[in-house]
């Protein structure tokens, strides 16, 4: 796997779990 790619991997998580903890019943992910 690529670090870049490894990176983007954390990104998408580390924003799904900050809306989880938002209490956001439906996490929005953004690709831009």
């Amino acid at each position: 796997m690529q670090l870049s790619e490894f990176a983007r991997t954390l990104e998408v998580t580390s924003n799904t779990i900050h809306h989880a903890l938002n209490g956001n019943g439906s996490p929005k992910i953004n690709n831009a």
